[in-house]
């Protein structure tokens, strides 16, 4: 485990919650836009929120950032650890960044059995996100359990690429235009990129512990 000032875990772990936030409130805007009879209103609502959050882990990100810096760790662990939390900040960045287009998507219809399988995805990518945060806990203290952890967060990942490559799939045998099916496409793909992000936290993990095992 990576042994430590209390503050700096304290400070990390406050942005890990928050950008976990972020990913709630992002799975209660997919939810609203899914629905049959969207509520636009309660659409920006939600969608506020997030922004909200994500300017909230932003803020947090500094914290963490500086406590990390003013901390008496070695370089090398510093160094480690602003990029573990840049990571993480990252995976709210993804969130917000749907949430920008939302209202360009808007007039996307997916079919019934497809909007299921974008809300299993994202049900999915809140999973990993708790699995993540407790990796990262775990790395302060036990690096079997964090790395136990990380391979779930890798586990999960691969189970929102199977639902991305079934939807895919389907999208190719609509009968609409290129342009329209690219579309349909990029709001795919972006969802499924929150869950890519989080596997490249469960890999800085994988690497810090690897290089205190060698």
């Amino acid at each position: 485990m990576i042994g430590g000032i209390s503050t700096v875990v304290k400070r990390i772990m406050d942005h890990m919650s928050l950008v976990e936030k972020t990913l709630e409130a992002f799975n209660e805007v997919l939810r609203q836009y899914l629905k049959e009879d969207m509520d636009i209103d309660e659409l920006g609502g939600l969608m506020k929120l997030v922004h909200d959050l994500e300017g909230q882990a932003d803020d947090m990100q500094e914290e963490a950032t500086e406590s990390i810096m003013h901390s008496r760790l070695l370089p090398e662990t510093k160094v480690e650890l602003m990029r573990l939390v840049d990571r993480v900040d990252g995976v709210a960045n993804k969130a917000e960044s749907i949430v920008d287009h939302v209202f360009l998507f808007a007039h996307l219809k997916f079919p019934e059995d497809m909007r299921g399988q974008l809300a299993q995805i994202m049900e999915i990518t809140v999973k990993q996100m708790k699995s993540a945060k407790e990796m990262v806990k775990f790395l302060f203290e036990d690096f079997k359990k964090a790395k136990a952890k990380a391979e779930e967060v890798d586990d999960l990942e691969s189970e929102v690429d199977g639902l991305e490559r079934a939807l895919i799939a389907e999208l190719r045998r609509w009968d609409v235009s290129i342009a329209e099916k690219y579309v349909y496409l990029n709001f795919i793909e972006k969802l499924a990129d929150i869950s890519d992000a989080l596997e490249d936290v469960a890999s800085v993990v994988e690497q810090i512990i690897a290089i205190r095992q060698i």
